[in-house]
């Protein structure tokens, strides 16, 4: 499969999703595999004429979901205790792991959500 995206010169033979899906680490890009994948796929009509449609319903939904979570866990990061900050030696440790777990929760949930979604519907 042939990934048409300016930002990317990458092929592979597998046609499989889950590879489409894999391949790179940008989130804009993986959401742009995972559509053109599904608008590609010549072999299977119901995924080619409406799946993507859900999907695009699904990743609003996930979206507000991202939101949320990502809103609690500012919140907890908000929340540590000066007796947890003192734990950590090096405060450039402590603002890694603040900034790690704002990253999980933004993409994280968003791109798990929406894969679990699509799995639903094959």
């Amino acid at each position: 499969m042939k990934i048409n995206h300016p930002d990317v010169s990458t092929s592979t033979s597998s046609s499989s999703i889950t590879s489409s899906y894999t391949i790179v680490s940008s989130p804009s890009l993986r959401w742009h595999y995972m559509t053109s994948y599904i608008k590609n796929n010549e072999r299977d009509e119901r995924v080619r004429d409406g799946v993507l449609e859900k999907v695009m319903e699904v990743r609003g939904e996930v979206e507000e979901e991202g939101v949320g979570v990502r809103r609690e866990v500012e919140e907890e990061v908000k929340g540590l205790t000066e007796e947890i900050k003192r734990e950590y030696d090096d405060k450039n440790e402590l603002e890694r792991d603040i900034v790690k777990c704002i990253e999980i929760a933004n993409e994280g949930v968003f791109y798990w959500r929406c894969w679990e979604r699509i799995k639903e519907m094959e």
